[in-house]
């Protein structure tokens, strides 16, 4: 999974130097943001969070970031926007909040990413067919707070993990 884990560091950063390259004029706010221990050096900094489910979260805000700023002022039609939507980010983030329940806070962002994309085109957003996809994110918000285990899981998981010589966090 190290390897794993590498590479979509190597994307996040990726995809952040992507959005940044706008910005070159803005030196202090380019130096802020890259040497921002918050932000992409925090693996860096702390070496105990090298492999944590946060970089799922990260990617996708920044692939949903990307596809907004490129087609802000190109000439793809909202229905395009809407196939990215519909079978990637919307997957995408489906699956996030399963293997992370963190992205569940995260939703607002990626909501008011669709929201600028429909306002700098002239479109309502309120009442666009993207709104009402979001809805289906409901379905793994519920399932983690209605079946999120128990302690006898949680001892079985770590108990699992032992021949592996693996150390799991201390919520487990």
């Amino acid at each position: 999974f190290a390897t794993l884990f590498g590479i979509l560091y190597l994307v996040q950063i990726y995809l952040l130097y992507s959005l940044l390259k706008k910005f070159k004029n803005y030196i202090y706010l380019l130096i802020f943001v890259i040497f921002n221990p918050a932000l992409i050096l925090f693996n860096i900094y702390d070496l105990n969070v090298y492999m944590v489910k946060d970089v799922f979260i990260n990617i996708a805000i920044l692939l949903h970031a990307c596809f907004v700023s490129q087609n802000l002022a190109s000439i793809k039609k909202v229905e395009e926007y809407d196939k990215y939507f519909s079978f990637f980010l919307l997957p995408l983030i489906f699956v996030n909040i399963l293997i992370h329940e963190f992205q569940v806070f995260f939703i607002l962002i990626h909501i008011l990413l669709s929201f600028t994309f429909y306002t700098y085109r002239g479109q309502n957003f309120l009442q666009s067919k993207t709104l009402k996809k979001y809805l289906i994110l409901l379905v793994p918000t519920l399932a983690i707070i209605l079946w999120h285990g128990n302690p006898e899981q949680a001892a079985m998981i770590k108990e699992s993990l032992l021949p592996f010589s693996v150390e799991p966090h201390p919520q487990i």
